[in-house]
């Protein structure tokens, strides 16, 4: 019986999707139980930080899949279609925004330095 192998344009085409698969932005802002469900290196964001003055049953509604970034605005760290931005007391990556209709339930678009962002809506 002969191996079975791929065709050098199927592999091409697979090497190609990957990578755009992997890098796609989108994801941040994602629903979450756990970090597993979040694509590296991101991480999910379950209850914002108690000491912000969140009550202390407030979380981020169905979890946010994000990460940490270093400076509120475009030029906090994160990749494009997302924007650093102050939410639920943390500085994480958000989705960009025109409007709350953009934003997952639970979640306002909010100014952020030039930009607008889904962030955490306290209850």
């Amino acid at each position: 019986m002969r191996p079975c192998s791929l065709s050098p344009r199927l592999l091409l085409a697979l090497l190609l999707t990957v990578p755009a698969v992997a890098c796609d932005s989108s994801r941040t802002g994602d629903p979450c139980l756990t970090s597993l469900d979040c694509l590296p290196p991101q991480t999910c964001y379950v209850r914002p930080i108690a000491d912000a003055g969140f009550p202390a049953e407030a979380t981020f509604p169905s979890g946010f899949c994000s990460r940490a970034c270093d400076a509120e605005g475009a030029g906090g760290g994160c990749s494009g279609g997302s924007v650093c931005a102050l939410s639920g007391g943390v500085l994480i990556c958000a989705p960009t925004c025109q409007a709350d209709t953009d934003c997952r339930e639970g979640y306002t678009c909010q100014p952020v330095g030039g930009d607008r962002a889904c962030v955490f809506r306290p209850p």
